[in-house]
């Protein structure tokens, strides 16, 4: 049944249908696509934001903590400050100065310079008395969750306990290796962590846990009500918090054993994600009504050619020849139009070809007769020019005269299209006779002619459009030093071979190869090559050698031909 609908569907609906079925179904695949690829392209470009963030974070955490490092190093290394650990004072007063002179000030200024120290205090070994909270006795530390680990280790130890940030570096004598006690500064960490943020993202949350992986830190996600965070340490995920989902990043901060991690609600993306979907929809809607006109375009447009070439066919039918049926396009349809064209005009031509030849008769004698009487009328011209300039004594008048009457008569060759080589080879001498004349002998001319060739034939005319561009393009245009025209032929190869060469300027690669070619204009050179073709064959013709500077020479190579045999250029 859809098979009998479908063959007697008209042809332009047929057309319709197939596009509809052949455009709809990539449009929805290419759809699918190009959403999924966004999705994609935007998690990932989430993630790697993500990694930035907490990175950069990351980064100026422990960048602020190096610097307090640099100065528990520059604390505990001062000479000053190890001479006064190390020292036994006999008497209470000179102990007092350096606290009030050397001690208090040094601390006091670090302290007023780094707004985030709270507290510096460092505990001796030596048994100095206690000098408010900068000089504490180490008795009152050996206790402490921090001690055992600092008395085994020299490097700066970072710890985090009881919600405080504290760092401590035991003080050893630079010179004894003595232990003179222990430094111990203490920071407020929420002023650190909240001076390292990155104000980039605007919803987001941050989550900072120690060793224990205990929280010590939690920026909230803006409008959330969070009470808690599953925290798992080292893994980026999707974090559950408030019934909602998130993508964080977690990095860590090394030098104070914490753990950050960065999170963002997915919320957000998601609703990038359903504006790209309903873009991605009006696009295809979009798409489908633009393909929708041009099918109804290009089905009308495609059918109405038919449809025309149909009625054409109707009136060719009824005996109506004179009809123009031709078509600009390249498809089949445009082939059948051409070619039924053709097939009319050929009918056309029979019907008419006995008329036609007639009339084509009648002409062709018309020009033999013109022909006859140009020419005559030419020659009769110059030999009055030339008979008035002898009498007038203008002997140039009279020389130009003769060698223009010469040139024509042998250009004209009595209507005939071969001459033997001696012949052009005198037609060149004479117009390059007068090419000197009229150009006051400018340039000079070198004749190298093997006289054997000369009983050959040639095409007539064929040499005076190269030897024309090789002065008017070749010498002409020589700027500096004398210009030298070099004629050259004989036999190579078992043909004939003749050579014009210039020592003008040249011409470029490109220049050369297009010479020949259809797309170059004038007379020039390409129509003699055709002509030499056309006479003699492929093989034969001209050969353009040429580059800038070094002038240009074009070969002509012929086959020999006598005047006893020559059926291909005899008329």
């Amino acid at each position: 049944m859809i098979a009998y609908l479908f063959k007697h569907l008209p042809f332009k609906q047929k057309l319709v249908l197939s596009y509809l079925i052949v455009v709809i179904v990539p449009i929805l695949i290419l759809g699918i696509y190009a959403y999924n690829q966004s999705k994609h392209l935007l998690q990932t470009q989430a993630q790697q934001s993500l990694e930035a963030y907490a990175g950069k974070i990351a980064g100026n955490i422990e960048e602020k903590l190096g610097r307090y490092e640099v100065i528990i190093r520059f604390i505990a290394f001062n000479t000053r400050i190890q001479q006064i650990l190390g020292n036994t004072y006999d008497n209470f007063s000179d102990l007092s100065v350096d606290y009030l002179k050397d001690v208090e000030p040094f601390f006091s200024n670090i302290s007023a310079m780094n707004e985030d120290l709270q507290q510096i205090t460092v505990y001796t070994a030596t048994g100095l008395p206690q000098f408010g909270n900068l000089i504490q006795p180490l008795d009152l530390a050996v206790n402490s969750s921090w001690y055992e680990e600092a008395s085994k280790s020299g490097d700066i130890l970072w710890f985090f306990d009881g919600g405080e940030l504290y760092a401590v570096q035991k003080i050893v004598n630079a010179y004894s290796s003595r232990v003179l006690g222990f430094l111990y500064l203490k920071l407020e960490h929420n002023s650190i962590l909240d001076g390292s943020l990155v104000m980039e993202a605007e919803n987001y949350g941050i989550v900072v846990a120690d060793k224990r992986n205990e929280i010590v830190y939690d920026r909230e996600v803006k409008g959330s009500a969070v009470s808690a965070f599953s925290y798992a340490n080292g893994a980026d995920r999707a974090v559950p918090k408030a019934g909602d989902k998130y993508i964080a990043s977690t990095k860590s901060i090394a030098r104070a054993g914490l753990t950050l991690t960065y999170y963002v609600p997915i919320d957000g993306m998601n609703r990038e994600i359903g504006w790209i979907l309903r873009v991605a929809l009006m696009i295809a809607l979009l798409c489908l009504v633009v393909v929708g006109v041009a099918i109804f375009f290009f089905s009308t447009h495609f059918v109405k050619r038919l449809q025309s070439l149909n009625d054409k066919m109707k009136k060719t039918e009824k005996g109506d020849f004179d009809l123009f049926i031709v078509s600009d396009y390249r498809d089949e349809v445009g082939q059948l139009t051409n070619q039924f064209g053709k097939m009319v005009r050929r009918l056309d031509e029979l019907i008419k070809d006995g008329y036609e030849k007639e009339i084509a008769k009648k002409e062709a004698e018309l020009r033999a007769l013109q022909a006859q009487i140009n020419p005559h009328f030419l020659y009769n011209s110059l030999s009055v020019m030339n008979w008035k300039a002898i009498r007038m004594g203008a002997d140039e008048i009279s020389y130009v005269a003769t060698r223009l009457s010469k040139f024509y008569r042998a250009v004209l060759n009595k209507g005939h299209s071969t001459i033997s080589l001696k012949e052009e080879l005198e037609n060149i001498r004479t117009y390059i006779e007068l090419q000197l004349m009229f150009r006051k002998n400018s340039f000079d001319v070198d004749y190298r002619i093997d006289g054997s060739i000369g009983e050959f034939v040639v095409p007539n005319f064929f040499l005076q459009p190269i030897v024309e561009n090789a002065i008017e393009h070749g010498i002409i245009q020589k700027r500096e030093g004398r210009g030298c025209l070099t004629i050259t032929g004989g036999l190579r190869d078992g043909c004939i071979e003749i050579e014009i060469e210039d020592n003008g300027p040249g011409m470029k690669e490109e220049v050369v190869r297009g010479i020949l070619s259809e797309k170059h204009s004038g007379y020039g050179l390409r129509n003699v090559d055709e002509r030499i073709r056309l006479f003699t064959g492929q093989a034969y013709g001209l050969q353009i050698r040429s580059s800038e500077g070094a002038g240009t020479e074009v070969a002509v190579r012929l086959p020999i031909h006598k005047a006893d045999g020559r059926p291909a250029l005899l008329n």
